[in-house]
């Protein structure tokens, strides 16, 4: 699954950075990185952080001659909430009669990550909690050792686009159980009664 993300996150910077900019910042990420690699095939998750800030570096670099500094958390911010719609619209069948993003969240783990556990394949995604917090609030436990939360943040901000849900995202780092933590607070639909 990270080969799937490390190829979708090259093809998301080729839409924001000139061609140059992204292969200097694979080589220097991941200098031994194959030239088109297999997406079904495993990446370390230090090199996508690794080729976030890479990435992010380049945009600062081009922006504002090096004045930015590198911002991979905030690459992969964006990332994940482009890879959210990307996941939504090549894997439609996980959204099939869901109407809400606090309903998708909310069976998340039990509905798309065991699905990719039993697919096998050395699949290993993270652990995601949800829990409920009242109508229009779900408290999130989100457990990995790849260090990739910031990418989570992302698309759980995608999530909320994707369904046309009006919300914020909040992140509280580390739990005392090693959980990343977000709060994802939905804004009143317009179309509730």
């Amino acid at each position: 699954m990270q080969g799937f993300f490390w190829s979708e996150l090259i093809d998301f910077a080729g839409r924001h950075l000139p061609p140059e900019a992204v292969r200097g910042a694979v080589r220097a990420a991941w200098p031994e990185a194959p030239a088109h690699p297999d997406p079904g095939q495993p990446c370390p998750p230090e090199r996508l952080v690794a080729l976030a800030g890479r990435l992010a570096a380049a945009e600062a670099a081009l922006a504002a001659e090096g004045a930015l500094p590198a911002d991979a958390g905030a690459w992969l911010r964006r990332f994940g909430r482009a890879l959210f719609a990307r996941i939504a619209a090549t894997h439609a069948a996980f959204f099939v009669g869901l109407e809400s993003s606090r309903e998708f969240l909310l069976g998340f783990e039990r509905q798309v990550h065991e699905e990719l556990r039993r697919l096998g394949r050395g699949l290993a995604p993270p652990r995601i909690g949800c829990e409920p917090l009242g109508p229009r609030r779900v408290a999130i436990a989100y457990r990995s050792e790849r260090g990739l939360a910031d990418l989570a943040h992302g698309m759980l901000e995608g999530c909320l686009a994707h369904f046309g849900d009006k919300g914020l995202v909040t992140r509280e780092r580390g739990g005392d159980d090693g959980a990343e933590r977000f709060v994802v607070e939905l804004a009143p639909r317009e179309d509730a009664p």
